[in-house]
């Protein structure tokens, strides 16, 4: 399972909580701060590649959980591929190769958590892009990115305060695990 959406929306939270909640489960954390490359609007193909890799990697290592959570998908990914191919610092070979792999591997999340932005708080980390437009953007391709890749059944979107995003995700993963059961 992965829980999705642009920078600073809350996920890394979410999945925080949820450590706590089911520490039992596997979980995949942010890949992106361990990138050695140019990340945010200044990323390149190689950041990209070197990201998406490792994301798979690391979900593949945690597959052997029974049930692993994943901060960020490989959807999320493709976001900001194509925001960085719009603006020119990615070609369309390059883009197309990290495409069909998202497509490929994206057929292995059983179910998808998207989080809007809801809350205008962009925290300045030293890390994260705090261009409130530049975020607007991402979220808008992540959001046709699930609607194009994700059938309906498979993905829920998270919204309200950090408690409702709780409650929600903590009911539809009970059902879950009571389903594979």
């Amino acid at each position: 399972m992965a829980v999705c959406g642009t920078h600073c929306v809350g996920k890394t939270t979410i999945v925080n909580e949820l450590k706590k909640m089911f520490p039992k489960f596997g979980y995949v954390s942010e890949i992106v701060r361990n990138c050695p490359f140019e990340v945010n609007e200044k990323t390149t193909f190689k950041s990209q590649e070197w990201i998406l890799r490792h994301q798979i990697m690391s979900e593949l290592e945690k597959s052997l959980d029974d049930i692993t959570i994943c901060d960020r998908s490989v959807f999320d990914q493709l976001a900001y591929v194509n925001y960085a191919y719009e603006g020119g610092t990615i070609s369309q070979s390059e883009r197309e190769v990290i495409r069909s792999m998202v497509t490929a591997w994206g057929d292995t999340y059983d179910f998808v958590f998207y989080i809007p932005i809801e809350f205008d708080n962009v925290m300045d980390d030293g890390f994260r892009s705090t261009d409130k437009i530049y975020r607007e953007n991402i979220d808008k391709r992540v959001r046709n990115i699930l609607m194009l890749n994700v059938p309906e059944y498979k993905m829920m979107t998270l919204t309200g305060t950090i408690e409702e995003r709780m409650e929600t995700i903590k009911n539809k993963l009970y059902d879950l695990v009571e389903c594979r059961e």
